[in-house]
């Protein structure tokens, strides 16, 4: 992620067909991707251009349809999504395990004219493949065989799929910890509003992992887009099992991540300090002398601990959940500094972002500037509802015109159901999720959440979901074997630092993790 030094400026751009102009223009030879580790393939920006338009041009005799398409984080996919919009399509990107129910829903919904079935997608998906007209199907293998035919320039017309204002380019499904899927309709021209935006906030260069998945806007805007715009050479991890592993293998200066991946590093790293026989790691750690020192002397002071980060990793973009404010001081202090945002599917999704001038531990950033943010009804501490307004809107809910509606206010701003205040700085704070509150019988007000985030960090917690029950706030925790005592031991300190009625009545224990939506939060039931 370069700051200080000279870089490419970013142009307002409207849709794919220009991005697929200004990356071939700006950096044609340069590699764009790295995949298939530990093989280690490259393919450039001109390669990936060339690509999209092959694709592009098999998928341009009929516009106007809805493609699905699923598979594993890959340069099919990535391709795929590009020559979808570009040849005049409207992309239907799913989740790869998606089940037989949800997929369902799904098809109920919207319908689709096509599907594309890319590898590493689930048996529901496949039993799915059967069921369409082989001309309105392609498999992973055909794919493959148009990306790799031999093409010249007069064989493959570049696409100029102007981006119209009010049709949607993709259709992208979300249902947040609960509820049925619900289709949220993006142009081009937001995403690229939301994506030109986050690039000039942080500049994602020179080497990035992609490590999200591509059917949520966070990994598709952040970890494509993004790196994309700014020159980088994007690492591909298809498979999140094999993260530890690609992650030193590829060394990338930055990722993008959910804080699940940041929980677990912290988690890892954090034993291995305390198991080191030099006490002076597990002093430096836990204090604040260690922040007198540069970032870099910290960076080979604690080597040994973050290599399984790759030697290279400075920055990380947080988003999807929230992150402790702990976790995020602990790898500042290993020399890597946590970028924490906010952003909803609704918003292509970026709508604020800690960057590198200003980066305010718990905070989550300041708005970028595609966007604006009101609080709505703020009470005596300035705390109300976020809304935003701004380019990168969603069209609305695809066939959901009540749930469109109910999700704007009268003036046509966003009604994010998140609760926060914007400090004197203009730096976003979330408080929590206004349909989660806990409202005690004195009437105060409890955010899960804001317990959540403490509870996270304690000694052998892996997991946490706080909830109301008769009247008694329940922690609920999966943790590691043998630490039920040392982890009621944490609860009982986090209650000493909290007023009598934000304090936890009772610890549950579960022998499984709990069930998660595709980005990895904790389904709320």
């Amino acid at each position: 992620m370069i700051t200080e030094t000279q870089h490419t400026p970013i142009p307002e751009l409207e849709g794919f067909a220009s991005m697929l102009r200004f990356i071939t223009r700006q950096y044609g030879a340069q590699p764009a991707f790295c995949y298939d580790a530990p093989q280690m393939r490259r393919c450039s920006y001109a390669a990936f251009a060339d690509m999209v338009y092959a694709l592009s041009d098999t998928l341009s005799g009929q516009s106007g349809r809805k493609i699905l398409f699923a598979g594993q984080n890959s340069l099919p996919f990535i391709v795929t999504f590009f020559a979808v919009v570009c040849s005049g399509n409207t992309a239907v990107p799913v989740n790869k395990d998606i089940g037989e129910a949800e997929l369902q829903q799904i098809l109920q919904n919207c319908q689709p004219d096509m599907l594309i079935l890319l590898e590493g997608a689930s048996d529901a998906l496949y039993k799915l493949y059967g069921t369409f007209a082989p001309e309105a199907r392609l498999s992973a293998e055909e794919i493959r065989r148009i990306l790799q035919t031999p093409r010249t320039e007069a064989d493959v017309p570049e696409p100029d799929a102007s981006p119209a204002a009010e049709t949607p380019d993709c259709i992208v499904y979300t249902s947040g910890s609960n509820g049925v899927p619900k289709g949220v309709m993006l142009t081009q021209s937001a995403l690229m509003a939301d994506a030109v935006s986050f690039t000039r906030a942080v500049y994602p260069a020179p080497t990035s992992l992609l490590c999200l998945p591509l059917h949520h806007m966070f990994g598709w805007t952040t970890s494509v887009l993004g790196p994309l715009l700014c020159g980088a050479e994007i690492y591909i991890n298809g498979d999140s099992m094999l993260l530890s592993r690609d992650m030193q293998l590829f060394s990338p200066v930055h990722i993008q991540a959910v804080p699940a991946v940041l929980e677990f590093f912290y988690r890892q790293i954090r034993r291995q300090i305390r198991n080191d026989p030099n006490p002076a790691y597990r002093q430096a750690v836990e204090g604040e002398e260690i922040l007198e020192q540069s970032v870099e002397e910290r960076r080979i002071y604690f080597a040994k601990f973050r290599a399984m980060l790759g030697e290279q990793l400075r920055y990380v973009i947080s988003g999807g959940a929230a992150l402790s404010r702990e976790i995020t001081e602990f790898f500042w202090k290993l020399g890597v500094t946590v970028l924490c945002g906010y952003g909803m599917t609704e918003c292509a999704p970026v709508i604020s972002l800690n960057i590198i001038a200003c980066n305010v531990f718990g905070s989550i950033g300041p708005v970028i500037d595609c966007n604006q943010v009101r609080i709505a009804a703020p009470d005596a501490e300035g705390i109300g509802e976020i809304r935003v307004k701004g380019r990168n809107m969603m069209l609305g809910y695809y066939n959901r015109e009540e749930e469109t509606a109910a999700a704007f206010d009268a003036a046509g701003w966003l009604k994010t159901g998140d609760k926060g205040y914007l400090d004197e700085n203009r730096c976003l704070f979330i408080t929590g999720r206004i349909k989660n509150l806990i409202i005690r019988s004195s009437g105060e007000n409890v955010s899960p959440e804001e317990l959540e985030l403490a509870l996270s960090v304690l000694p052998g917690v892996t997991e946490v979901l706080v909830y109301e029950q008769a009247g008694l706030i329940l922690a609920e925790v999966y943790g590691e074997s043998g630490m039920q005592e040392t982890i009621r031991a944490g609860v009982d300190r986090v209650n000493g630092t909290l007023p009598m009625y934000k304090r936890i009545d009772r610890v549950l224990f579960r022998d499984t993790p709990f069930p998660k939506t595709p980005t990895n939060k904790i389904k709320r039931n």
